[in-house]
């Protein structure tokens, strides 16, 4: 059996769940990664230049990088035509979850664990961002959208 034999038994043995293929898995980490930078710059841009305080500049960021992340997976990662307020809210929702998630995760392997920090940050938000990416393909942007 060669590697696209068995990648496709994978594929078709869990359902359907694992990407839909390697570049939209690929799309999708990018998106990721350029969401750290939006949250990154626009918390700078408040606490540093503006002023704002900061679990304020904090929340702001968070969500510029949320809308950031929505509009490029909307069009880029999962190639869809036409706003969605349904799935920018189950995005937000997958967001907030997510981080609600990673938060509780870290602090559980570094408080009853003693596995230390970025360690256990590293970890958790591996496991969210695999989360998320299976809401994202099963509830947010399914085959039929």
């Amino acid at each position: 059996m060669n590697g696209g034999g068995l990648a496709d038994l994978l594929r078709n043995g869990v359902g359907g769940l694992l990407p839909r293929s390697e570049s939209q898995l690929i799309r999708f980490a990018v998106v990721g990664v350029v969401g750290v930078g939006v949250n990154s710059a626009a918390l700078s841009l408040l606490y540093r230049l503006a002023h704002v305080a900061l679990p304020v500049s904090s929340a702001i960021s968070t969500e510029l990088a949320i809308a950031s992340n929505f509009l490029l997976d909307d069009r880029w990662t999962f190639a869809q035509r036409g706003r969605s307020w349904t799935r920018f809210a189950k995005f937000n929702l997958t967001a907030v979850g997510g981080l609600v998630l990673t938060a509780a995760t870290v602090w559980f392997l570094v408080d009853h664990l003693r596995i230390h920090y970025l360690l256990a940050n590293v970890l958790a938000v591996g496991g969210s961002g695999a989360l998320n990416y299976l809401l994202c393909t099963t509830w947010i942007w399914t085959r039929r959208a």
